[in-house]
């Protein structure tokens, strides 16, 4: 998408009262302009790339983990997205993928091979970084999305991920397994994405800060929420997970 056709999307979003210009680093391009549509995180953007405050989020502590590293096998549970474009832009080793429902497992569509985090069809120690853009909390069973993270980083390799977090809370499950069958036990709740559309994507739950322990007990030997700073992204910087094998 060219910097016009971006601009007028992006004028879509904006509400007038809200609408700033910042001369500041993007994280994902480094390009230095960004907007702030409106008082949303998803409305805080890169001029440029198109980078929402919570892709800038993710990509400004994958520069700071992997500052000094060269070469790395990375992995990425999305296909698309300004993050996705700036990590092929890096010298490391990329592979990406979509989850496709009732598509087999590793099957190529469009270009973009199919997985399910519960169910990876990647080797053993097989990447030295995971990443993902809110996916886990449309994960029905995230304990085997994270032991399967696990399993395909190599020793000392880590993940880094981003969830909508509510820090003053513990984890809030909307579902729970009765009779046999999962059902909704709090009203039902639907995200969107660029792959479904709007209010498409099922909530499984609602994180809180002991998302640390759900990590720690898979095996990750450390777990932290990496928060960011208060100015950062007009103040709609996102708190990025990071967990080390």
């Amino acid at each position: 998408m060219g910097i016009l056709s971006r601009l007028s999307h992006l004028g879509k979003q904006v509400q007038f009262k809200s609408l700033r210009l910042r001369r500041e680093d993007c994280h994902c391009c480094r390009k230095r302009l960004l907007v702030r549509l409106n008082d949303n995180e998803m409305g805080i953007r890169c001029v440029f790339c198109g980078a929402s405050a919570v892709a800038q989020s993710l990509a400004r502590v994958f520069h700071q983990k992997t500052m000094h590293a060269k070469s790395l096998a990375v992995y990425e549970l999305s296909g698309r997205g300004a993050f996705v474009r700036m990590l092929y832009k890096t010298d490391h080793h990329i592979t990406v993928s979509e989850y496709f429902p009732e598509t087999p497992i590793g099957t190529i569509v469009n270009g973009i091979q199919c997985q399910d985090v519960q169910q990876l069809s990647f080797a053993d120690e097989q990447f030295d970084v995971c990443t993902s853009l809110e996916v886990f909390e449309h994960v029905e069973d995230d304990f085997q999305g994270f032991s399967e993270l696990y399993r395909v980083l190599k020793p000392g390799g880590f993940t880094l991920f981003t969830v909508p977090i509510d820090l003053n809370q513990t984890t809030i499950e909307r579902t729970a397994i009765i009779a046999g069958h999962r059902q909704a036990i709090l009203p039902p709740e639907y995200h969107s994405d660029k792959l479904r559309g709007h209010g498409q994507v099922f909530c499984f739950r609602n994180y809180g800060h002991d998302i640390t322990d759900r990590l720690q007990q898979i095996g990750f030997r450390q777990a932290q929420i990496i928060r960011p700073q208060p100015d950062d992204l007009f103040g709609w910087g996102r708190p990025v997970i990071y967990a080390k094998k």
